[in-house]
């Protein structure tokens, strides 16, 4: 869960979004390396897959994928990373060998910017660069995070001042003046936290406190300038007709073959603990 610009949110996410294009997993590195399955996949017929998914309408920091026909191996850095508790289930943190890209001009990105809940994007994990980027909107968005964030917790009347006010229509006329194409859904996001900025400050204006009714359209609103995503990832067998007969069985061995790696993952874990 991220906000607009990349900035985090207290929110009930537990990891930031993308800021680095990277390859989610080396797969000739750990952790499949200290499993002993990187023979795995250089198998033809079966691939590690990432599926990414907007938990609501993507208004902010879209994902976008890059062409693999397109990656200089000149410009790929490999490092090594910790995962999240989150990510790695009951087994905790691990560690990840992942790859980054460094831009050239050669590169080729794709995104969808009709992407909604319910959509989702299918791409090599050890093959596609991807990452998060920023989309014309986010700075104003970002300030209208940022002092409805201060409404709703400190009913700051300053908000509502002439400065603030300037600072949002500063914001708007760089984006007008800048030409640059603005989504449909980064636009109902903006006019969404106009409208609840509005709101709260002629009710503050009149020496009120915030209704509940306008406590809600603010909360709405930011969370309108938020962006939640799930990304899982997966092992799929690759069957055209030919190999279907691959499938059945394989499909048994890969499931033995993953039951007895989390049983030695957590024999070790186990051990790790008791020492």
């Amino acid at each position: 869960k991220g906000g607009p610009l990349g900035v985090p949110l207290n929110g009930s996410g537990f990891d930031l979004v993308a800021h680095r294009v990277h390859i989610d997993q080396d797969l000739e590195g750990d952790p499949l390396l200290s499993l002993g399955l990187t023979w795995l996949f250089r198998l033809p017929f079966i691939s590690l897959l990432n599926v990414w998914t907007p938990l609501e309408t993507p208004r902010m920091r879209p994902l976008a994928v890059m062409d693999e026909n397109s990656i200089d191996p000149s410009f790929t850095l490999r490092y090594t990373a910790n995962s999240t508790k989150n990510a790695g289930g009951f087994l905790g943190s691990f560690k990840s060998d992942r790859l980054m890209t460094i831009y050239h001009e050669g590169q080729k990105w794709y995104w969808n910017s009709n992407m909604t809940f319910g959509d989702a994007l299918v791409f090599y994990t050890g093959v596609n660069p991807h990452t998060s980027f920023t989309i014309p909107g986010e700075t104003i968005q970002l300030e209208l995070l940022t002092q409805l964030y201060s409404l709703i917790n400190e009913d700051n009347k300053e908000i509502c001042s002439d400065e603030a006010e300037d600072r949002l229509l500063a914001e708007f006329n760089r984006l007008h003046n800048s030409n640059e194409p603005i989504t449909p859904n980064a636009l109902d996001a903006i006019i969404s936290g106009a409208d609840a900025r509005a709101k709260a400050c002629v009710e503050l204006s009149r020496g009120n406190t915030l209704e509940t009714e306008t406590l809600t359209e603010i909360k709405n609103a930011m969370e309108y300038m938020s962006r939640s995503s799930l990304e899982i990832r997966c092992a799929s067998l690759v069957a055209p007709r030919l190999q279907l007969y691959l499938c059945i069985p394989f499909g048994f061995l890969l499931l033995l073959l993953a039951v007895r790696c989390l049983n030695n993952a957590c024999k070790s874990s186990r051990k790790l603990k008791t020492a």
